[in-house]
């Protein structure tokens, strides 16, 4: 996968996990504690600056009560959009 395509994974991953924090009604700073990161870190996953890894990005779905794999779903086809 070239950088580009890495970008926007990262870019919809990071949009799915702010849409799940958004209608729960969590701020970021409540999501991060509960996933034991910084606000800052979060924020920028949420952006795409970062791409989660596999630990951050289980503690993250338990914090929101989401499966993994429908946060993922799809991400590689909508990226190639």
């Amino acid at each position: 996968m070239n950088s580009w395509r890495q970008q926007k994974v990262a870019e919809r991953v990071g949009s799915r996990i702010r849409s799940a924090r958004r209608v729960q009604k969590l701020t970021i700073e409540s999501l991060a504690e509960e996933c034991e990161m910084h606000p800052t870190s979060l924020g920028r996953v949420e952006r795409g600056d970062t791409s989660p890894t596999l630990q951050t990005l289980f503690r993250i779905c338990i914090a929101l009560q989401i499966d993994m794999a429908e946060l993922v779903h799809g991400i590689t086809d909508e990226s190639q959009a």
